[in-house]
C-alpha cells in the first residue's frame, strides 16, 4: 500500500501584501500596429 502524502497546509498568499507594493502608473498597449484584410470586389 502507498502511504498518503501529507503536507502542512499552505497560506493563501493572494491575501498578503507584496513587499513593495504600489500603484500602477500606467497599465495598457499603446501604438500597437496590426495588420489588416480589405476584401476586392470579388468579395475575397
Amino acid at each position: 500500500m502507498h502511504k498518503p502524502l501529507t503536507s502542512p497546509i499552505l497560506p493563501d498568499v493572494a491575501f498578503d501584501t507584496a513587499a513593495q507594493a504600489r500603484a500602477l502608473d500606467w497599465v495598457g498597449m499603446d501604438g500597437m500596429a496590426l495588420p489588416i484584410r480589405l476584401q476586392d470586389e470579388g468579395g475575397r
